[in-house]
């Protein structure tokens, strides 16, 4: 006689798999003829009771009651279905309830049929809820082994007496032949199996009426076209009660956050519910998806970014705004360029407007048809990292931990750099922002001091970097909004101010560094004196760039450092056509000045990263459609050189003629990239 139970769980999921298990015809017909043996008048009276089919709204704690009252019924004449949207919560609501009642008895049983394909995966889904030792992380190896070779065992003739035995079969569901083992059976994500529904309905119908409690759970719109015309026939005949289950958004994601393994202090996750909010997103299990994300990037992260305060939320909270509506299809990812242009749009949509980017778009959309006013579209907010963002959401870069490291170092430096002029100098801008971002400063003469102390300095030319002056010029917008200044300073008083402080100073404004130049301005007002100001200090400062970055390509060496780390193609100078910056000419004689040829190698590896030549999801830039033809020029150059080597005992010539078959394949793929771009523009015209 066996007795180690683990070995009479598996004889049991024999038994039951090869005398349960009905073919699918069966199982339908078993509904069909208990439903046409059925008496009219008697189906009238049971639905005029028990079968009734009662559609309402309830919050979820009065669904856990009538889960409560439905574990009563000793022979339940139905079966009830929780129906509401994907990531509403449904799957939170049974996993909840199911706990609390196994704290209390045990035996509600839980399975998902998410993936599965046939009746059989549902046997196994239900043999593992009943002895969840098979699915246990610790025994899940050594038991699964036996348990798969005793399943292969069981289709074979055995010479074996199951007469004894047989009497087990039941007992899956029942023990000692009349109370109920599984008080009740959740069976969740109907919708998402590949089984059609009436195979289903007629497989929950057997164990219905074999007296088992079943819930079912449903997203009703997401089942496929082919079975829903079958879907609420069959529906009738098994499920008496349908509750729409309402979010709980709160108690879900502080759910999920209790096991994210402390990559959210309290302070992220009060940023969590307030980006939810202003975002209007309620789709828990897209939200779940991203914080475990999160938990990816958090864990690579470097010890002293994840002590940093400042520097942790910044990037958690560009993080989670980006994915939230990246998950939505809200920015376009086919092009590197044109996404980094939405998500610093969808930046300042939240920052600026506390709104999502549809909102924003449309409110924008509004302003330009109807003219009328609208909030003051001319604050700037600098995204952090905007040349990351690429990387880090669409090549799923946060795993390359040198690599995003290196980009989160730099929203540090900028935080540790201000900090220190805070505590050494006390810049009457950085404090000023603080204060009112913090808005807990009650001294107004204090904070009458402090901004005409700042006025002054900038006035007089001590703050000449772009984000310190957008930094000025967002300070000043927030306190005319909110009526803090006196009347005197408006928005023709801060427009002069500006136009002043160009005249004087315009020749020493410049980016904090070369890559600040790609962040969007948000669209301009026409004829907004404003607006005007902070372009021509764009302008300024992109001249500046200019001179910076043709010391920079004038220098071989700096050059040759640039493209020998490929990924340089994707966050350096993507704001202009690389190439076409370049004299060709003397490029290729640098490349010549190597004779390893190993540059010419390194600078079309580094091309073909750039124009997103063999790298998934990506593709030609519309900024770099311009660098077709340098690609051409480049291309000829080769071919005179290898001209110059025919006939003339070169060994190298081989290499050549193979780089010049590179490069005509990416002549080929860029001019592809571009036709298609076209087409797709003549088609929305």
């Amino acid at each position: 006689m066996v007795t180690d139970p683990h070995v009479q769980a598996i004889f049991v999921l024999w038994l039951y798999s090869t005398t349960i298990n009905l073919s699918v015809q069966n199982l339908c017909c078993y509904l069909d003829r208990k439903t046409e043996r059925r008496d009219q008048s008697t189906v009238k009276r049971a639905r005029s009771t028990q079968l009734v089919k009662r559609e309402w709204g309830a919050n979820n704690k009065n669904i856990k009651d009538r889960l409560c009252k439905y574990l009563e019924e000793t022979t339940p004449a139905y079966a009830l279905l929780l129906r509401g949207s994907w990531g509403c919560g449904k799957t939170f609501l049974v996993k909840s309830f199911k706990d609390e009642e196994n704290g209390k008895i045990g035996n509600i049983w839980y399975i998902s049929l998410f993936g599965v394909r046939s009746l059989d995966e549902i046997n196994d889904k239900i043999f593992e809820a009943a002895y969840p030792v098979f699915s246990a992380e610790k025994t899940q190896g050594m038991l699964s082994v036996g348990y798969s070779i005793l399943k292969t065992v069981s289709k074979y003739k055995l010479d074996i007496d199951i007469g004894d035995l047989g009497i087990k079969v039941k007992k899956l569901f029942r023990q000692n032949g009349e109370n109920l083992s599984c008080r009740l059976l959740i069976v969740d994500d109907i919708e998402r199996s590949d089984i059609s529904i009436k195979e289903l309905f007629g497989y929950f119908s057997m164990l219905l009426g074999d007296g088992v409690r079943i819930v079912l759970v449903a997203d009703e719109d997401r089942i496929a076209d082919l079975d829903r015309q079958y879907y609420y026939d069959y529906k009738e005949k098994i499920i008496g009660e349908t509750y729409e289950v309402l979010p709980e958004y709160n108690a879900a994601i502080q759910m999920v956050l209790n096991n994210l393994e402390g990559c959210c202090n309290k302070e992220l996750e009060k940023l969590i519910f307030s980006i939810i909010t202003i975002l209007k997103y309620r789709n828990l299990r897209v939200i779940q998806q991203i914080l475990l994300q999160w938990m990816v990037l958090f864990k690579n992260l470097d010890e002293v970014y994840r002590k940093d305060v400042e520097t942790l939320r910044e990037l958690f909270e560009s993080y989670l705004v980006l994915q939230i509506q990246y998950k939505q299809n809200i920015l376009k990812v086919e092009d590197p360029g044109v996404f980094m242009e939405e998500c610093q749009e969808a930046w300042i949509a939240y920052k600026g407007y506390e709104s999502p980017l549809t909102e924003y778009r449309k409110n924008l959309k509004k302003q330009e048809e109807k003219k009328s006013s609208y909030r003051m579209n001319t604050i700037l907010y600098q995204l952090p990292i905007l040349e990351s963002w690429y990387e880090l959401l669409i090549l799923g870069k946060m795993i390359d931990v040198e690599w995003m490291n290196q980009q989160v170092d730099r929203i540090y430096q900028k935080k540790k750099i201000r900090r220190e002029r805070e505590e050494s100098q006390k810049v009457p801008l950085y404090q000023m922002s603080r204060l009112v971002m913090n808005q807990d400063s009650r001294d107004e003469a204090h904070n009458k001091t402090l901004f005409e102390k700042l006025n002054a300095e900038f006035s007089e030319g001590k703050y000449t970097y772009v984000d310190d002056i957008m930094e000025y010029i967002r300070l000043c917008i927030k306190l005319i909004e909110d009526e803090a200044l006196p009347k005197e300073y408006s928005y023709k008083w801060l427009g002069d101010i500006l136009q002043k402080f160009i005249e004087e100073h315009g020749e020493r404004i410049v980016f904090r560094d070369l890559k600040d130049e790609f962040v969007q301005k948000v669209n301009p007002i026409k004829n907004d004196q404003l607006q005007h100001s902070i372009n021509r200090i764009f302008e300024f400062a992109l001249k500046r760039n200019e001179q910076r970055r043709k010391e920079q390509f004038s220098n071989k060496e700096d050059f040759f450092k640039l493209i020998k780390t490929p990924d340089n193609a994707f966050n350096v100078y993507v704001s202009k056509p690389f190439l076409k910056q370049m004299n060709l000419q003397t490029l290729f004689s640098w490349l010549e000045s190597d004779p390893t040829m190993k540059k010419h190698g390194e600078l079309l590896t580094f091309l073909e990263y750039r124009y997103g030549k063999g790298i998934a999801n990506m593709t030609l830039s519309i900024v770099d459609h311009e660098d077709l033809k340098s690609v051409e020029e480049l291309t000829k150059l080769y071919e005179r050189e290898i001209d110059k080597q025919k006939h003339n005992y070169s060994v190298v010539i081989g290499a050549y003629k193979t780089l010049l078959d590179k490069y005509k394949d990416l002549l080929l793929y860029m001019k592809k990239c571009k036709a298609e771009k076209s087409e797709e523009k003549e088609k929305l015209n």
